[in-house]
């Protein structure tokens, strides 16, 4: 397989692709001729990975005189900064899910974030269930990006819970413990297991006022407590 412009192409068909550009380059940008291309392959549905892995540089069009500041939304390298143990778990969100950015991602040991798709509003939650109960230690929270500076969860708190209401219909945590407000898209608790002195069942954040940018959560690093 080889690439073009940043799209996907097996060896075989570069012959047909790379004459069909020959003969139309002069007519059309080359990023339509391949667009043309793919229906002509009966390729009719896009097939789109995320994150991209490639990001458009430069600013330059190929028609004279035009500035073109292309930036791929799609493209963020954001490998996770904690590493916390983040022991087994299950995650659910009320925040409707962009495209394959699922909540899951966040938590899990691989690059991988959650993208809402739209802004998040008063009462919406996302929420971390232990397959297993915790004593947790230190818990951090990062949302926002470098690309989407202002997708981040502006007003929102963290708790954690000692018991679960969990059904086909729902998941509540209750009996929660206030651990604190997120500042600057970022939350961080430590000492944990001085104030909790029981083990916990599941993390909430809740969003209390509704904000306008979506919301990335970039990175949920939970830190349980060592046993000695």
């Amino acid at each position: 397989m080889s690439m073009c412009p940043g799209k996907l192409y097996r060896s075989k068909d570069l012959e047909k692709l790379s004459q069909l550009l020959m003969m139309f380059y002069q007519e059309q940008p080359v990023d339509y001729t391949y667009l043309y291309f793919n229906m002509l392959m009966t390729q009719l549905q896009k097939r789109l990975r995320n994150p991209t892995l490639f990001q458009h540089q430069g600013i330059h069009s190929s028609f004279p005189g035009k500035i073109q500041p292309l930036k791929d939304r799609y493209f963020d390298v954001m490998v996770k900064r904690y590493k916390g143990d983040n022991p087994s778990a299950e995650m659910f969100t009320t925040m409707k899910t962009y495209l394959n950015f699922v909540p899951r991602l966040p938590y899990a040991n691989t690059d991988g974030y959650f993208w809402s798709y739209g802004a998040p509003t008063a009462g919406d939650t996302f929420i971390l269930v232990f397959d297993f109960p915790q004593r947790l230690d230190r818990v951090v929270i990062d949302t926002g990006s470098e690309s989407h500076p202002n997708d981040i969860l502006e007003s929102a708190s963290l708790k954690a819970s000692l018991t679960l209401i969990k059904n086909p219909a729902r998941v509540e945590c209750t009996n929660d413990i206030d651990l604190g407000v997120f500042a600057g898209g970022r939350i961080e608790v430590k000492g944990m297991a001085d104030a909790i002195k029981f083990k916990v069942v599941c993390l909430q954040v809740e969003v209390w006022k509704n904000q306008d940018a979506w919301a990335i959560i970039r990175e949920i690093a939970v830190f349980v407590l060592k046993e000695s």
